[in-house]
């Protein structure tokens, strides 16, 4: 299964059932919403799939380079301009 911008576009359709193009746009504005609840509510799993997978690569890569040492992130693609990501990222819930 795919992660990041293609996911939170696909639960933000069915949760409020929009069209892809509507979708997008929600993703990016949620106060288009006028539901701000329902918006967290098709996000958050995804963000937390998310993190979950960005812990898990860098489990990986400790394991596999243990004398490396993570300085930074790079942070790429679309789906990282979906509000709030980076922040969930960033700080947690």
């Amino acid at each position: 299964a795919s992660l990041g911008s293609e996911k939170i576009t696909r639960s933000l359709t069915r949760h409020f059932e929009v069209t892809l193009a509507e979708a997008e746009k929600l993703k990016r504005s949620p106060a288009a919403a006028r539901n701000l609840r329902k918006w967290n509510e098709a996000t958050q799993p995804v963000f937390e799939d998310i993190e979950q997978e960005i812990v898990r690569s860098l489990g990986m890569f400790t394991n596999a380079c243990p004398k490396a040492r993570v300085e930074r992130i790079l942070a790429v693609g679309g789906g990282f301009r979906t509000h709030g990501l980076l922040r969930y990222l960033y700080l947690g819930r």
